[in-house]
């Protein structure tokens, strides 16, 4: 019922760990087994991991996207120190890393049409976690709600493909990623081509 809700209400649930660094949220997102909890661990302390697992993307009242972890079983069973969490926490939306593991560290933009795919499919992820064969059976409202949520998110936050390796120093990409976002939010406010 929260996944569901979070889509009527314009969002998303995303299989990504949230990660704040100077007040703004970035979500490394993955699959199982991807790397989001090993990735999280070889942060350095300037990172703070709010969630390792399972977020969701809302719109707040002026239009912009938050980020909100939620906990996960394994949160529970492992306790705090394994599984983080920090439920309590919401941050403004910067950007979004999709996670390959790779023998080197890069990051690459995503075009806004792979963006959205790779937003929907995070969303499909977790709610097939739930229920092995969604959308079968859903109504026809909410299969166009994760896919429409899916495009707005990506037209709004940057997305980025990030190979990372087990050695690197893969935060240093996402920060180059971060800053060259910021250089090219400013060009567009000024005008200048």
């Amino acid at each position: 019922p929260v996944y569901l809700e979070t889509l009527r209400r314009g969002g998303l649930p995303l299989h990504g760990a949230l990660i704040e660094i100077g007040g703004s949220g970035v979500i490394l997102a993955g699959r199982s087994g991807e790397g989001k909890s090993t990735a999280c661990r070889r942060l350095p302390h300037s990172w703070r991991v709010l969630g390792d697992d399972l977020c969701l993307v809302m719109r707040d009242g002026y239009g912009n996207y938050r980020a909100h972890p939620l906990p996960t079983w394994s949160t529970i069973r492992k306790g705090f120190e394994s599984g983080r969490c920090r439920s309590e926490a919401s941050v403004p939306l910067v950007a979004v890393f999709f996670l390959a593991q790779s023998p080197g560290d890069e990051c690459r933009h995503l075009k806004k049409s792979a963006a959205a795919i790779s937003m929907a499919g995070s969303a499909l992820e977790v709610f097939r976690s739930i229920d092995f064969g969604f959308p079968n059976g859903e109504d026809a409202s909410v299969k166009k709600a994760l896919y429409h949520n899916a495009a707005a998110a990506a037209l709004a936050i940057p997305a980025y493909r990030l190979r990372l390796s087990l050695t690197g120093l893969f935060w240093e990409r996402i920060e180059e990623a971060l800053e060259e976002g910021d250089w090219l939010l400013d060009k567009r406010r000024t005008g200048f081509q």
